[in-house]
């Protein structure tokens, strides 16, 4: 099986960055158990190991799915990927849980990636520039009050108390994958408490080529110069925190996002094109 994405939009960055490509994928159980009978032409010997070691199917599927979906994102986009087959690449994690790229184990392809899955949906984020971020996709639904207060600050909480519940499951969810976002583009993942994130509420109205802005402060890290993106997509939020060095003034060239569609997505709804959202936060937003 192969999916041919389809470019949709870029996102072009000043003369110090060139390109983060996007990808949203969804992969059809039909489809799954393909990747599944023919797992050695997709995963290299590596991965096969770590797929091996999984027993649960929903583990198998997300782990199989996920690394496609990267590597056919790399594959269109890095002109040293573009001769190689999928079983050629492997994706690797540095002791930080940072993912990377390796050609047979060997050599280390340039560029940085991100990747997230969440209820069967895979996002993934691949640029061959030296510039980091981090990319994050939840699905939209009630956190529990135990959830919210372990992991939000009061002042976030005091935000999501002035929501109904409709709003409520939104912002809850956007905060999480913002945290998420944020965390891997610093390369430290769950490491730290997620209350020394503080994400200011509420969100700006402005967007930029369809995507939200996030404004964040923390209390523990410092955090270089970043910019924050968040879209809604269907019952998804996606997230993406880009890193960009205090020294250097950036200016935006074209400032677009390149989604790349998978063939036939299992929610019809996610084949659509990125929106700004529909309503000013904290007023009901209609369903997509």
């Amino acid at each position: 099986m192969h999916d041919r994405p389809e470019a949709l939009f870029d996102l072009g960055w000043s003369t110090f960055y060139n390109m983060i490509h996007l990808s949203i994928k969804t992969f059809p159980r039909e489809d799954l158990d393909s990747l599944h009978k023919n797992v050695v032409f997709y995963l290299g010997k590596q991965e096969l190991s770590e797929y091996e070691h999984y027993r649960v199917l929903k583990r198998k599927d997300e782990y199989i799915a996920s690394r496609v979906a990267m590597k056919d994102l790399v594959i269109s986009h890095c002109s040293e990927a573009k001769t190689l087959r999928r079983d050629e690449i492997q994706i690797f994690k540095e002791p930080s849980g940072e993912p990377y790229l390796m050609v047979e184990g060997i050599r280390r392809l340039p560029g940085w990636i991100s990747l997230s899955h969440s209820n069967g949906s895979h996002f993934s984020a691949f640029s061959p520039d030296d510039v980091r971020f981090g990319v994050d996709v939840e699905h939209i639904e009630p956190r529990p009050e135990e959830f919210v207060k372990d992991y939000f600050t009061d002042k976030e909480q005091n935000f999501f108390d002035t929501l109904d519940s409709i709003n409520g499951s939104l912002f809850t969810t956007l905060a999480w994958s913002v945290k998420e976002s944020v965390l891997k583009a610093c390369g430290i993942g769950l490491g730290i408490d997620t209350r020394s994130l503080e994400i200011k509420f509420p969100l700006p109205a402005k967007t930029v080529n369809g995507w939200g802005l996030v404004e964040m402060s923390s209390s523990e890290l410092k955090i270089p110069c970043s910019r924050i993106f968040w879209s809604r997509e269907g019952e998804f939020i996606l997230t993406v925190c880009v890193l960009e060095s205090p020294n250097q003034e950036l200016t935006w060239d074209q400032a677009i996002l390149n989604p790349l569609w998978a063939r036939k997505p299992a929610n019809p709804e996610l084949n659509r094109y990125l929106e700004p959202p529909a309503c000013e936060p904290g007023i009901d937003m209609p369903p997509r």
